[in-house]
């Protein structure tokens, strides 16, 4: 018989087999293992062979091989250490293990970066609002759709049943200039024209926002059935904000609009009494409006079917009425019919405006402030706003600062009236960049964007 020695070859020096790889005695008739040191099965009375069985794949080969003949792992380890060697195929399912945590680490970190920019971009900077600013209702006898986008050819998200309420997100505008809101309805966002929902009540909290929305409905009034909606809307806000400076401006819109209707109705006797009580509510006050109120209600028919004198052919000078924000009439001009646009200019929006300040601006919620415009703004070969016109901002509402370690805020500017001649009349514009709390010195130059587009009609 052979020295069991010479057939079981031994680990390399300093090493040993690693755990499971030892050398075993196996029985090729019964398949009974037996102690590397046996040569004879017990039960068949025939020899064993030498084999070893791979930790890693368990498969049987004999015990002449170091490496395992199937996936190639090392039958050996360092004394006292790991595995001395992983083989080819064991090699290559850690670095697939290794690449698969490297991808899966990097696009996590993406995707948070993505989510931290899109919430800076959108939320912190304002393009999409937090929250409602208005709340309404489908003011017409039909269903209403929401869509998918501030289009008549875009898809519908939702159908609105009349009467059935909605949050207004934001104002905008389609290609043509047509006024659409941003609502929500049960989870639901989408798009629906400002004609097919009654003017908008303010929410609790958000004087601007309410304002907003409000005159965007107002400035498309075309349906005297509409009116009680809108006077409704304006009293609320008068109720919810006494005091605050866009009531009046509100009023004096729901004035303008409804002696517009009555100009184009053929029973304007009830039409001529609504703006007439809304002109004279503004004559009471003491407040901006007051005075063009009580020039408003002169200029007023005094019965159904008189009439302004025909236009004059007498030459004069050019004069406007700035529609952006609030609307406001030029004065009448001798022999011709108040109200009657010979044509329109529109500087459009997102038309920089470039106002200095001319009296130093604290820089704190609800602060007013007064400048001028640094630059003439022109509409093709017109001058719609010259240089030198007197502005009125106001500070909006606090947001976060991200980005630094303090608790910064920034705060928003509105450029909210300009004053052109002797006559002030309303604009919504926007200060390009937000502003840290502190003050802004006599002569900072800020650049505000039109909201909305800003309509100058000569008369």
């Amino acid at each position: 018989m052979e020295d069991t020695a010479e057939k079981k070859p031994g680990p390399p020096p300093g090493s040993k087999w690693a755990p499971g790889a030892e050398p075993l005695a196996l029985c090729m008739s019964c398949n009974a293992t037996y102690a590397a040191e046996a040569t004879l099965c017990p039960n068949c009375q025939v020899g064993l062979s030498l084999v070893r069985k791979c930790p890693s794949c368990e498969r049987v080969q004999s015990a002449q091989h170091l490496t395992c003949i199937y996936c190639a792992n090392s039958f050996m380890q360092v004394d006292g250490l790991s595995v001395l060697a992983a083989g080819p195929l064991r090699l290559r399912q850690q670095r697939a293990k290794l690449q698969l945590r490297i991808i899966s680490a990097i696009v996590g970190v993406l995707i948070v970066a993505a989510a931290a920019l899109a919430f800076y971009v959108y939320v912190i900077r304002g393009r999409i609002p937090t929250g409602p600013i208005a709340r309404t209702f489908v003011a017409t006898p039909n269903e209403v759709a929401i869509r998918k986008a501030p289009s008549s050819d875009a898809a519908p998200v939702k159908s609105l049943q009349p009467s059935q309420k909605v949050d207004v997100i934001e104002c905008v505008y389609d290609s043509a200039g047509n006024r659409w809101f941003r609502v929500m309805s049960d989870d639901i966002s989408g798009f629906v024209r400002t004609e097919d929902v009654a003017p908008p009540a303010a929410v609790s909290g958000d004087p601007e926002g309410g304002f907003v929305a409000l005159r965007h409905s107002l400035l498309h009034l075309g349906d005297p059935a509409m009116l009680d909606y809108a006077r409704e809307a304006v009293d609320y806000y008068h109720g919810i904000f006494p005091g605050n400076p866009h009531a009046d401006e509100l009023t004096w819109l729901l004035a303008e609009q409804t002696r517009e209707l009555a100009a184009r109705s053929d029973r304007p006797r009830n039409l001529l009494a609504t703006a007439r009580e809304q002109y004279q509510k503004l004559a009471d006050s003491r407040g901006e409006y007051a005075a063009r109120a009580r020039e408003a209600l002169e200029q007023l028919p005094t019965s159904i079917g008189s009439q302004a004198a025909p236009r004059s052919s007498t030459p004069r000078p050019l004069q406007f009425s700035v529609m952006g924000g609030s609307t406001s009439s030029s004065p009448p001009t001798p022999g011709m019919a108040p109200g009657t646009p010979v044509r329109k200019v529109t500087v459009l929006s997102r038309t920089p405006l470039v106002v200095s300040l001319t009296a130093p601006l604290e820089l704190v919620p609800g602060a007013q402030g007064e400048g001028e415009i640094a630059e003439d703004i022109h509409v093709k070969s017109d001058l719609a706003v010259p240089r030198g016109s007197r502005a009125r901002l106001s500070v909006g509402s606090i947001r976060p600062t991200t980005g630094t370690s303090s608790r910064a805020t920034s705060l928003t500017l509105q450029l909210t009236s300009l004053v052109i001649g002797d006559r002030t009349y309303g604009v919504s514009a926007q200060a390009a960049r937000d502003h840290t709390a502190g003050s802004l010195a006599r002569g900072t130059r800020i650049e505000f964007r039109l909201i909305a587009p800003l309509d100058l009609l000569e008369r």
